[in-house]
């Protein structure tokens, strides 16, 4: 699955290896041309601070679909889905 989301960044499902469902993760990749933060919209979790090329993978202990925003940019919104 891949959800792109405004201000460049983009979500992608990462496989870590001897991980299936919600705990193996999705990964953040900042494509754009600014930094951004993404964070859950209730404040359980972020990617930290990611510089334009980089990314970061975030493990969800659940299925559910999860609200998030950039930090710096706080009107680039999106939400990702998380299936078993």
């Amino acid at each position: 699955m891949i959800v792109l989301v405004a201000a460049g960044i983009v979500a992608v499902s990462v496989a870590l290896p001897a991980q299936e469902g919600p705990e193996a993760g999705r990964g953040f990749v900042n494509n754009g041309e600014l930094a951004h933060t993404v964070a859950a919209r209730d404040g359980s979790w972020t990617t930290g601070f990611l510089q334009p090329a980089t990314w970061e993978v975030v493990a969800f202990d659940e299925p559910g679909t999860f609200r998030y925003h950039c930090t710096e940019h706080p009107w680039a919104v999106g939400e990702i889905t998380v299936e078993p």
